[in-house]
């Protein structure tokens, strides 16, 4: 059995440490990268999504603890955002 020489510990410490690092900068990339692609099809499908229906018959729908509804004003379309409290 040999034992390692002073100049392996030195290096071999900082070298973990940086293998370290690198796997967690990966880490936080992907899920960085992940929040953006989501982010992305949550816009691109904004259109597509199912409003639903009020009593009074306005348009509404539930969008990141938000409640939105389109109703008409006269001759003009107006919106109201609540808060919404059950999200």
């Amino acid at each position: 059995m040999t034992t390692p020489t002073l100049l392996a510990l030195v290096v071999s410490v900082p070298q973990k440490k940086m293998e370290r690092d690198y796997e967690a900068a990966k880490a936080a990339a992907k899920r960085r990268e992940s929040w953006w692609k989501a982010r992305a099809k949550k816009r691109r499908n904004w259109l597509t999504r199912r409003w639903r229906v009020t009593k009074r018959g306005n348009p509404t729908i539930k969008a990141d603890g938000y409640r939105i509804v389109v109703h008409r004003k006269a001759e003009d379309w107006s919106c109201t955002v609540y808060k919404d409290e059950t999200h």
